[in-house]
């Protein structure tokens, strides 16, 4: 079985938490200055740099898989990764419609910005977009599989970002790792460095796994 290096947690500078620097000429440039061979672009609740991103990528052997970071009813935050464009918008026209009407505050949240493929403006999303979809988890699940997609929550400490209800039991002496300001890193100063994935593999839900 052939091993890729693969970050599948990577945002662009459409997602409010973003640095300036996540564009798509940097964010490929420095994917592969780490070895990486798979990214997947998961913004939150938003898909519109992904194609920007594979432009970026295109002759670098590179392969930029679409994505969203899908928020949930609960707040528990899931990546929803698929092969194509088409599957990532059909589940961007879910999402549009029951993403909340809030109007984004630059100055508070951060900037969404769309970008080219050479990193230069397009415009900007106004609804606040760190929001939580009108989806529960389940039906969140439910769609991606739909698609056709990987769902896969997206944080490994299982008190962040998690409902009561949703949290696992922690074994005695349990202790999340954490790195230094209690931030992960990576492409994204709050996201994991290549090849150091937050995500578990225990936690990934495909249809073939609920068979």
């Amino acid at each position: 079985m052939k091993a890729f290096r693969a970050d599948l947690h990577v945002h662009t500078v459409l997602s409010p938490c973003a640095d300036i620097e996540m564009q798509p000429p940097l964010i490929v440039s420095t994917a592969l200055d780490r070895g990486i061979q798979i990214l997947s672009i998961t913004d939150h609740n938003a898909t519109g740099n992904i194609a920007a991103v594979q432009k970026a990528a295109d002759g670098t052997g590179l392969t930029i898989l679409p994505g969203m970071e899908l928020q949930t009813a609960e707040e528990v935050h899931c990546l929803c990764i698929f092969d194509t464009l088409e599957q990532a918008h059909a589940l961007q026209a879910i999402v549009d419609r029951l993403l909340p009407p809030l109007a984004n505050r630059p100055d508070y949240f951060g900037d969404q910005l769309y970008v080219d493929e050479n990193g230069d403006f397009l415009g900007r999303e106004e609804r606040l977009l760190l929001s939580s979809v009108r989806l529960s988890i389940s039906e969140a699940c439910h769609h991606v599989h739909r698609l056709g997609g990987l769902f896969i929550p997206a944080h490994v400490d299982p008190r962040a970002r998690r409902p009561e209800s949703l949290r696992p039991a922690e074994p005695p002496g349990f202790r999340p790792r954490r790195s230094a300001g209690g931030r992960a890193g990576g492409l994204s100063p709050q996201h994991p460095r290549p090849g150091q994935s937050q995500i578990s593999t225990n936690c990934i839900l495909s249809p073939a796994a609920q068979r």
